[in-house]
């Protein structure tokens, strides 16, 4: 019965993957005939095919130009032994004694050496690579292959966890360093290529848009308050093993980091704007670290019509302090949940991309001014950042 099932679930997973491969295929097929007009994509049209062969080259150059600068980058980690399940169901319901016959098992077993892969995108000819920081953290052994196929050990250079980047250092020359694109100027709609290596596919390219920009508030809780969220979303497809890779325009540059997907099978990516990596990189091969202002606030956008924006005078638009994080330095202001950011220095504010900008370019122990809407009063809080340290 389990196989059957199990074969069932299988196929109904190809099926869906076989209907969003078509699904996919047939927007491409429109937005060519939006673009270029039916006419000229008719089958017996020339001057249509001469178009179509112009654009599949110009997407094969651009895949080529993307593909000569990335790598693939193999990791091999220590993690704990499989006892490590002692909160699931399954554990709970073995009769003690059974219980402890499994631990003791367990207990010779040595730690388990698990294997995996990411990619990454050449910075530097000198041997600099960029993947993300999860790709590489908690790694035994790091090995970086090249397009070429030659491969090498790797080191951290330095790792900042609020990007989720990390740059690697190889000791090789005369590498091709990837070209990177103003991240800001790319558009909504805008085609663009994923490379990398999902799956231990290698140099799997994908195609794609950009859906959307300035995306925040992916990631739950604590982490959202944590991470430096300001993705770019596509429907480029990006599986695990994409990780790090790059996410380039047509003209093979890179215009972001690919780094989050949400759901499996759900054509749904995330990617760090270029400009954002490219400053972060940079310093991280200088110093080995990004150092960061922070303020331990959790955020998120306020809903028109909810109540909160009634209690503070019907407001329309503006960021709600969801939380203070205690052990954050605004833990010291007098800023409070609930309260409703209209403006940071003077500016106003609609989202949370907009407030975690100012908490990104201020200075270390500068001081921010804060705009609030708290019930019925306005208020002016000003809340002094303090340096983010790994493990906050």
């Amino acid at each position: 019965m389990i196989s059957v099932l199990a074969g069932r679930a299988d196929d109904r997973r190809s099926l869906q993957e076989i209907i969003m491969f078509v699904a996919q295929w047939l927007r491409r097929v429109l937005l060519l005939a939006m673009l270029f007009g039916t006419a000229s994509v008719e089958a017996g049209s020339s001057s249509g095919r001469d178009l179509l062969q112009r654009l599949n080259n110009a997407l094969a150059e651009a895949a080529e130009t993307t593909a000569r600068s990335v790598v693939v980058v193999s990791v091999v980690r220590n993690q704990p032994p499989p006892n490590a399940d002692a909160d699931r169901p399954a554990y709970q319901n073995l009769p003690p004694g059974a219980r402890q016959e499994f631990d003791n098992y367990f207990k010779e077993i040595p730690l388990d050496r698990r294997s995996g892969q990411g990619s990454g995108i050449i910075l530097r000819k000198n041997g600099f690579v960029l993947t993300n920081r999860h790709v590489v953290e908690d790694t035994e052994t790091i090995e970086v292959k090249l397009r070429d196929g030659r491969t090498f050990p790797a080191k951290i250079q330095g790792a900042d966890p609020l990007s989720d980047l990390a740059v690697i250092k190889i000791e090789a020359t005369d590498l091709l360093a990837a070209k990177f694109g103003d991240s800001d100027k790319i558009r909504v709609g805008e085609m663009v290529i994923a490379v990398g290596a999902p799956y231990s596919l290698d140099y799997s390219t994908t195609f794609g848009h950009v859906s959307a920009k300035g995306r925040s508030n992916i990631l739950p809780g604590y982490l959202s308050a944590m991470m430096d969220q300001d993705f770019i979303q596509t429907d480029a497809l990006i599986n695990p093993g994409n990780s790090g890779g790059p996410l380039a325009n047509i003209d093979g540059e890179v215009v972001g980091i690919n780094t989050l997907i949400q759901g499996m099978h759900t054509g749904i990516g995330f990617a760090v704007p270029s400009n954002a990596a490219r400053a972060i990189s940079d310093q991280l091969i200088a110093t080995g670290k990004y150092p960061r202002a922070w303020l331990g606030l959790e955020l998120r956008e306020l809903k028109p019509g909810e109540k909160l924006a009634e209690v503070c005078g019907n407001l329309t638009n503006g960021v709600v302090i969801s939380k203070v994080l205690p052990e954050g330095p605004a833990a010291e202001s007098e800023i409070k949940e609930l309260d409703v950011v209209q403006a940071v220095n003077g500016i106003p504010v609609k989202t949370t991309t907009e407030v975690r900008r100012f908490v990104r370019s201020a200075r270390i122990g500068q001081t921010i001014t804060f705009a609030v809407a708290r019930e019925k009063a306005k208020l002016t809080v000003r809340v002094r950042t303090g340096e983010y340290q790994n493990g906050q």
